[in-house]
């Protein structure tokens, strides 16, 4: 008995496994798109008058810091990183600070205003639904 055809069966599901990274890994950079914009939403800006909240001052470059990263791809991993904050003169003392950490997670005079976790946690079904469209759209 001989068996014909293995190398080409197996060259077939090289392709095919080949196009459903590819696929995901776009349906990994649309979300990467969704979950920016919505963190910008989320993003607190405030002042006194807004919040009744005396020094409070959240300038909008918190929410202009909320980025996308480029996509690396390293040891078969592929990441579509977004990140927030930098260093922003503080509107209050002039000095340079990083508020990122704090208004993510909170400290212990302030609660958290988190909006990376949250847009993260809320964009899981759209990207598990970009992966389920990439591999019906593989030929």
């Amino acid at each position: 008995m001989s068996v014909t055809g293995v190398e080409q069966v197996n060259q077939r599901l090289n392709q095919l496994i080949s196009q459903i990274i590819l696929e995901a890994e776009k349906g990994a950079m649309l979300t990467q798109e969704r979950v920016v914009k919505d963190a910008k939403t989320k993003a607190p800006v405030g002042t006194p008058a807004t919040t009744g909240i005396p020094d409070y001052i959240i300038s909008e470059a918190y929410k202009r810091s909320v980025r996308r990263q480029s996509p690396t791809k390293r040891e078969g991993v592929f990441t579509a990183p977004v990140v927030a904050g930098g260093w922003i003169i503080n509107p209050n003392t002039g000095e340079m600070v990083n508020y990122a950490i704090e208004l993510e997670y909170g400290h212990s005079r302030q609660a958290p205003q988190g909006i990376l976790a949250p847009s993260l946690y809320e964009s899981k079904g759209y990207f598990i639904e970009q992966v389920k469209r990439s591999i019906r759209r593989v030929k």
